[in-house]
């Protein structure tokens, strides 16, 4: 027997690489021939031709007896190296060291699916063996066959995760792994990982699918979700559409976010608009309300279209809060003068939660959410709006449970001390003679009131006498 030369010695890295990357030396270190491969066992010393060590990075090893004929049957990286190293030598046994294994138990486990795969049945075989396996560990499988190019290990590997389910965490790690393995620039293992990716990544121009056809889904969704006839489905389609725009705005940045244009929830607001005031001018017709020909069932069908336009409304403006840009709606609710003079006309069981919009506005201002508003808009909304919401609040704290009151009463107030003095007064004068005449049912602005109050009487007196000193 020859003297045993220096092993094959494959260096396995911390992530996928190229074969390329993968360095092998080989001699031989003696002889046995099989040429029955089915006969073959896993890591019997008595038939093997090839003494295969694992080295952990901590020198730790594990010694396995394999067969050569598996190796190059399964492993293209194997193939290439045994094959020629045969051609040059007639006394096998080779020794063999996988050196720096991260998971010598997944390498283990994939040595031993090689022999699944040459010995009882090939593919078929290699998929019942991972079938019940977890997400997790098939990964780590799949990385360690992509390591010693197991493409047999690496497609069965890849369609049993074509075809589980994942969790959130384990599409992650999933998407994590198969980019590591598309770096490996292999046709086949790229196809698969393709397939598997389909289920997470839409196909064709990047471009288009992160542009006009994914916003013309969103919007399709959003106009779904403002029509639904179930509202116990649509409040939780609400909840969840408003959760999952904030992630893909989140995720894309919130000024850079491609999902939904501006313009594009701009335009379905204005359209609730248009519904909204079209339910306005039928409440407000004098013979709809006194007609005895009216049956409740139409005026029960009216109020519906007002309250689902005015949540709509509100739903819309709280994404368009989310992502900074509202400010053109505080522009276009105060200029609804149509809508606003009609809103007197319609009873107040009706009409209540339309003032929930201008609440929220109010809520928004007072928080700075909307910064772009000027004064002069911030005055017209308030003299268009503030006295119906007055005139609703009875209603809203009654009905509105999406509404916290003490938060609308807090927005109002601060809305008003962003105003001019002038201003301020004269909306707090009116709303003092409501308040002592209905306090129950009126918004309590006490303190904005307080606050004017120093401002125009404390404040100047303050000021004169620090400037007679």
């Amino acid at each position: 027997m020859d003297s045993e030369g220096p092993p094959l010695r494959i260096t396995v890295p911390s992530k996928m690489q190229s074969n390329e990357q993968i360095k092998i030396k080989m001699t031989r270190n003696g002889s046995n021939d099989k040429n029955n491969i089915c006969c073959y066992k896993f890591n019997d010393a008595e038939t093997s031709d090839a003494r295969v060590s694992l080295s952990t990075t901590s020198s730790c090893s594990l010694n396995l007896n394999l067969h050569t004929q598996i190796l190059i049957n399964c492993s293209n990286l194997f193939a290439a190296k045994l094959s020629d190293q045969q051609k040059h030598n007639d006394s096998p046994p080779y020794s063999i060291e996988i050196v720096d294994c991260v998971d010598v138990e997944m390498y283990v486990e994939t040595l031993r699916l090689m022999y699944s795969y040459c010995c009882s049945g090939g593919d078929l075989n290699l998929k019942r063996r991972l079938m019940g396996e977890s997400v997790y560990r098939v990964l780590r499988i799949l990385q360690a066959s992509a390591a010693v190019a197991f493409e047999a290990g690496v497609l069965s590997c890849l369609e049993y995760l074509e075809a589980v389910p994942w969790t959130q965490e384990e599409e992650d790690k999933v998407l994590s792994s198969l980019m590591q393995l598309h770096q490996l620039k292999d046709d086949s293992n790229m196809q698969g990982a393709g397939q598997v990716l389909k289920r997470v990544l839409a196909s064709g121009d990047s471009s288009k699918v992160n542009g006009s056809d994914q916003e013309e889904v969103l919007l399709h969704v959003l106009q779904l979700v403002m029509k639904a006839n179930n509202e116990k489905a649509r409040r939780e389609l609400k909840a969840l559409v408003s959760k999952m725009l904030r992630e893909t705005a989140a995720a894309q940045g919130y000024l850079n976010s491609s999902d939904l244009s501006t313009a594009s929830l701009y335009h379905a607001c204005r359209s609730c608009l248009d519904l909204l005031s079209h339910s306005f001018m039928q409440a407000t017709r004098a013979q709809f309300m006194e007609s005895s020909t009216t049956s409740s069932e139409d005026r029960g069908s009216i109020a519906r279209q007002i309250a689902r336009q005015a949540d709509n409304l509100h739903w819309l403006l709280d994404i368009l809060i989310d992502r900074g840009i509202a400010d053109d709606f505080v522009c276009m609710w105060a200029n609804q003068s149509e809508l606003a003079a009609m809103h007197g006309e319609v009873p107040a069981m009706f009409r209540y939660e339309v003032s929930g919009v201008t609440a929220r506005l109010c809520i928004g201002i007072g928080k700075g959410q909307m910064l772009a508003c000027g004064s002069d808009i911030r005055v017209l909304l308030l003299q268009r709006w503030l006295q119906p919401l007055v005139d609703d609040f009875g209603w809203m704290q009654r009905a509105c449970k999406s509404l916290d009151m003490k938060v609308v009463e807090e927005g109002i107030c601060q809305t008003i001390l962003t105003l001019p003095l002038k201003h301020q007064e004269a909306i707090l004068i009116n709303w003092l003679n409501h308040f002592l005449n209905n306090a129950h049912d009126c918004p309590n602005l006490q303190k904005a009131f307080e606050v004017w109050w120093r401002r125009a009487f404390i404040r100047p007196s303050f000021t004169q006498s620090h400037q007679n000193c």
